[in-house]
């Protein structure tokens, strides 16, 4: 048999994303009788807390544990798109040779546009895309999350804030205050509002 590693979004909404992975996993041992699916983050993310920095990074190094032991044989990417979680697993996977194969779910016109916003956002900012979806604390980044954030919003009037903050990793109320925090630097920084008018203009 083959151990395939699922990777799929976590943060934001856990308890959501777990049952995600749960289905994944239940169809692949129905349908796929020479592969075995391994989550066994999902194990951690019900022990640790993934808003605490140093729980979450113990349940990285555990992970990483597999990939660098050889167990696994093939990484699939599964959700409609890829976190920052996910792209260390990605990293990890280059790293050591293990094959990677897309299941990411087709994306549909919210999730497009997601997407758009966040490439106008890295032109604008000259900051690169995995850059402005990681959790990096530094103004610049956390900046141009509020104006991923901001830009949705304006766009789309039926953003949902849950299925925002999947995308980025934040819960519901952080998504509301940073939608807040972005309005409020549009109307007393000059130069925050240049930035996020030039994003604009390219959607």
């Amino acid at each position: 048999m083959k151990v395939a590693y699922i990777a799929h979004p976590i943060g934001g909404n856990v308890h959501y994303n777990i049952r995600q992975v749960v289905k994944i996993v239940g169809e692949i041992n129905r349908t796929e009788t020479d592969v075995l699916p391994f989550a066994p983050y999902i194990v951690d993310c019900l022990a640790l807390n993934d808003s605490n920095p140093e729980e979450r990074k113990r349940g990285f190094k555990n992970n990483y544990f597999y990939f660098e032991s050889g167990f696994i044989q093939e990484l699939r990417l599964y959700g409609t798109h890829i976190s920052p979680g996910m792209l260390e697993e990605i990293e990890w996977a280059t790293k050591f040779g293990i094959e990677i194969k897309n299941f990411i779910a087709e994306p549909n016109q919210q999730n497009d546009l997601f997407s758009q916003i966040v490439k106008a956002v890295s032109k604008t900012t000259g900051l690169l895309e995995h850059e402005i979806l990681s959790k990096a604390r530094k103004r610049e980044y956390v900046d141009a999350r509020k104006m991923v954030i901001g830009l949705n919003f304006d766009l789309n009037k039926n953003t949902k804030t849950t299925t925002l903050g999947q995308k980025l990793g934040m819960d519901h109320s952080t998504v509301i205050y940073n939608n807040k925090t972005c309005e409020g630097l549009i109307f007393s920084n000059p130069k925050f509002k240049a930035i996020y008018n030039s994003a604009k203009s390219l959607l």
